[in-house]
């Protein structure tokens, strides 16, 4: 019978003579045990056509993750949580490690956002997030220095991937990741689209609900803001978000001749509001997906005609 724990019961004592490495890095696995991650992990890939015999699949990911977060950057880095067995039970070995990321085929990919969004639920119902939602969608350059898989040249002549990300800003946590190569276009709409999805998946069922396409608005219990750079402005992305009731504030860079055009819109602005004043009438200007400038009728004493 495999273990369903990836860690094993730890006790602190202040007189102790040995020292343990990575002790730290076995707080993470505790928090994914207790978080029921590890579980969850295990659902998610028990139809990957893999006979566990030995290692608990959710056991064999999370140790994974947990050997990420301490600084490996290949499968063979394992062996720094192998060696501490005493701390983190049995650990598959590299071979056992890659069958496991081998196996995650499509069905496994959109199961494991589902066993995030769970543990993602206690772990927040303890510790609800405050103040509104914020997401941020980002691209990161990531050079190596070998034609690792997928590598390629970037927009920015450097080599190596260019993944995008979401982050929380409430939490500070990464929601969600696309590996991509290094000349993926950091203006992907597909890429964008595929990644709201799944981080919607990810997050608790309350946080989904009026987030799909063409929700119900009233459905909304936790309003959400999506913020992205100009690798998010594109048509059909905004779209999106607007049909599945995401707020959004997505950076644009301008030519020189709609700059120009926004200036002398502004001086208009200002120099008809000064003639309007005079006259009676309030300029009044709105802020919203469509922006607009309204104008409404005062009378003397400053209220509405």
């Amino acid at each position: 019978m495999h273990r369903s724990r990836s860690v094993r019961r730890a006790k602190v004592i202040p007189d102790g003579k040995n020292l343990v490495s990575h002790a730290g890095a076995a707080l993470l696995a505790e928090l994914a045990d207790r978080s029921g991650l590890t579980a969850a992990m295990s659902v998610a890939m028990e139809d990957c056509g893999i006979s566990w015999h030995t290692h608990d699949p959710g056991v064999v990911l999370t140790h994974l993750a947990v050997a990420i977060a301490d600084g490996a950057d290949c499968l063979a880095d394992m062996g720094a949580l192998k060696e501490q067995q005493d701390l983190f039970g049995p650990v598959a070995s590299v071979a056992t490690a890659w069958r496991a990321v081998h196996a995650t085929a499509v069905f496994e990919l959109r199961a494991i956002p589902i066993a995030l969004a769970s543990a993602r639920a206690r772990v927040w119902a303890a510790e609800p997030p405050v103040g509104p939602m914020i997401w941020d969608f980002d691209s990161t350059l990531l050079n190596v220095h070998s034609e690792k898989e997928d590598a390629a040249a970037t927009y920015k002549r450097g080599f190596g991937f260019n993944p995008l990300a979401v982050w929380c800003d409430n939490t500070k946590e990464p929601l969600g990741a696309m590996l991509r190569p290094g000349n993926a276009a950091p203006g992907n709409t597909d890429d964008h689209l595929e990644l709201l999805e799944q981080v919607v998946r990810s997050v608790p069922p309350e946080y989904q609900l009026g987030h799909e396409e063409d929700d119900d608005p009233a459905l909304v219990v936790h309003p959400i803001l999506v913020r992205a750079d100009s690798a998010g402005a594109s048509h059909r992305f905004v779209q999106s978000l607007t049909i599945a009731n995401f707020d959004y504030s997505i950076g644009f860079s301008i030519r020189g001749s709609v700059r120009s055009v926004s200036t002398l819109l502004r001086r208009f602005l200002h120099r008809f509001s000064e003639l309007a004043a005079s006259s009676g009438w309030l300029i009044h200007a709105t802020a919203g997906r469509t922006g607009g400038v309204g104008i409404l009728r005062t009378n003397r004493s400053g209220c509405l005609a």
